[in-house]
């Protein structure tokens, strides 16, 4: 399905935000860990949008930025802090939309109306995917996803922390609701 592949170049946009953030003076690992996730908060929405890949369908550009604005609307809470020497890691945890829930929502209501015939030759398959996701995505009201993530960080010669937030998958999983993690279960049974 090329949607879920657009979807995915979207969770690389985040994934950019995510490197974009991640630089400052980070006394403590926990202090690294903060200043990314608030950086990811409070990212411009025009500049995610330019790592945006140019194939993303620009008669939804307001939906995308629908879609950046709520992922950004996530909830952290760091717990847990482990140092040994210059590696540590930190616990978090991110509340956010359960946008992975949409999107098989979204995957079963194609599937259904395809086996049903509502899905004829004359649709524009393209068009009713993205209405449909859309639809679903934004609809999401309440932050019912949570997930705790480890974060691994490293001291740098300079003194300062850092962290693997920018290949964490499971930290981009989290951020986008489990959504990546819902694609690959897709990708996988197709």
């Amino acid at each position: 399905m090329k949607s879920m592949k657009k979807i995915l170049a979207l969770c690389l946009v985040v994934a950019t935000a995510v490197v974009v953030t991640s630089c400052g003076k980070n006394a403590t690992p926990s202090d690294a860990v903060e200043a990314e996730l608030k950086g990811i908060q409070t990212e411009e929405i025009k500049d995610l949008k330019k790592s945006m890949p140019n194939s993303l369908d620009s008669s939804y550009d307001k939906q995308w930025g629908d879609f950046l604005k709520k992922i950004q609307d996530f909830d952290y809470k760091v717990k847990n802090e482990k140092v040994s020497g210059k590696k540590a890691t930190v616990t978090v945890t991110i509340t956010t939309y359960d946008f992975g829930q949409a999107y098989q929502s979204t995957y079963d209501q194609i599937v259904n109306d395809a086996k049903s015939g509502s899905l004829t030759s004359s649709t524009d398959v393209t068009k009713y995917t993205y209405d449909l996701l859309f639809k679903n995505i934004l609809g999401v009201k309440d932050k019912k996803y949570t997930k705790d993530v480890v974060i691994n960080c490293k001291k740098n010669d300079d003194g300062e922390w850092t962290t693997d937030a920018q290949t964490n998958q499971n930290l981009l999983n989290a951020l986008m609701g489990g959504m990546v993690e819902k694609i690959a279960a897709i990708s996988g049974q197709q």
